[in-house]
């Protein structure tokens, strides 16, 4: 006896119909190429720029803005305002500035009724109600001696005219007359001289 053996044919049926559904397969595939789309993203770093040219806005000073005057896209013209900013060193020199600028009126104010000696009794600021004190008293010191020298003067020249005394010892006398009217008056004018040009430095 011979020992059995099987034997394999090939399904060459078979096979055929797998070769064709994978040729159909590629051939269908390479017809959808053309409509496939595959998205692409590339990164890489870039710089957008605008259409026109951008106009960079820069503030003098530091602080917060208060507020905002402006919207996105909004086109604004020369002078138009677009944000307030608080600035307490801005309001300290603001607060400073008024204040000062309030002192030199008053000064204008006082010695405007200085130079023109009229509503004396009004002047608000401590430093010309001092001038003006010291300023009397100098007048006064002034026309004391004056007096006291006129009241020479005056019994000199009775004594004169009765030539009692010499014609020297009045002449001295009338010198000392016309010294004090004229002192009286150097001290007016360089007092009105000082305020005037004072009221000048002030304005």
């Amino acid at each position: 006896m011979y020992p059995s053996s099987t034997i394999y044919v090939p399904n060459f049926k078979s096979t055929s119909i797998i070769y064709i559904i994978c040729i159909l397969f590629t051939f269908i595939c390479i017809g959808l190429l053309p409509f496939l789309k595959i998205n692409i993203s590339v990164h890489s770093s870039a710089l957008i720029r605008p259409t026109t040219e951008i106009s960079v806005i820069r503030s003098l000073v530091n602080g917060r803005v208060k507020e905002s005057f402006i919207t996105e896209n909004q086109s604004v013209q020369k002078g138009d305002v677009l944000y307030v900013i608080e600035s307490e060193p801005l309001i300290e020199r603001e607060r400073f500035s008024l204040a000062k600028k309030q002192d030199v009126e008053y000064f204008i104010h006082d010695l405007n009724s200085l130079i023109h000696l009229s509503n004396t009794e009004d002047l608000i600021t401590s430093l010309y109600q001092q001038s003006y004190y010291n300023y009397q008293q100098k007048v006064i010191e002034v026309s004391v001696r004056l007096k006291k020298t006129q009241t020479d003067y005056n019994r000199n020249f009775k004594l004169h005219s009765q030539k009692v005394i010499a014609d020297s010892e009045f002449e001295t006398h009338q010198f000392e007359l016309d010294k004090a009217k004229n002192d009286l008056e150097i001290l007016k004018q360089t007092q009105l001289s000082q305020w005037q040009s004072e009221l000048r430095t002030l304005k």
